[in-house]
């Protein structure tokens, strides 16, 4: 099955819909299946260029979902802010522990940031 660009999709969606021709002659023109053509105009109806890009899977998000829980459970839990100000002041201050300060055993017991410059030096 071919894989097709997003700007091309929008490129053929855009002249179907300009009224450059149907779906039969835009797949002609275009060496793209009619039935193919069809979705894409249906799925930028629904959902815009949304409708046109890539399915993403679950695994896209695990690193910053892995992040958040970490949050989660080492500030917000323990520390409780009261206010707004507080909030982003220690999340601040929590990111730049956990990529500064906090040792990872998979990171051969360094911090993320001294060992992205151990491995480029």
């Amino acid at each position: 099955m071919k894989k097709y660009q997003t700007e091309f999709k929008l490129k053929v969606v855009s002249s179907f819909l300009a009224g450059d021709g149907g779906a039969k002659l835009l797949a002609r023109q275009w060496s793209v299946p009619e039935e193919k053509i069809r979705t894409w105009v249906s799925h930028y109806r629904l959902h815009g260029i949304d409708g046109l890009r890539p399915k993403r899977n679950c695994f896209d998000n695990a690193a910053i979902g892995s992040f958040f829980g970490t949050l989660k459970a080492e500030y917000f839990h323990l520390e409780r802010p009261d206010s707004i100000d507080a909030l982003e002041a220690g999340v601040h201050d929590y990111v730049h522990y956990y990529n500064h300060k906090r040792i990872k055993l998979r990171l051969q017991g360094l911090s993320p940031v001294e060992y992205r410059l151990r491995s480029t030096a």
